[in-house]
């Protein structure tokens, strides 16, 4: 998609649902997710992501 936001940063999880796990913290620009996709390749099962953009607001790093 040519590194264009696909989804509002306003999107949340839904339901009750908690996430448990060893936090991988991964720090990307607004609007570029290079960084994220090499996480992804990085971690480990059971991992939870927790991305820093620097408060953009305006897009999602990733979604679906």
């Amino acid at each position: 998609m040519g590194r264009t936001a696909a989804l509002s940063s306003a999107i949340r999880p839904y339901g009750p649902r908690r996430l448990l796990g060893q936090a991988f913290t991964v720090r990307v620009p607004a609007g570029d997710n290079l960084m994220f996709h090499k996480a992804m390749d990085m971690a480990q099962p059971g991992d939870v992501f927790v991305i820093d953009a620097f408060g953009c607001e305006e897009r999602s790093i990733l979604g679906r």
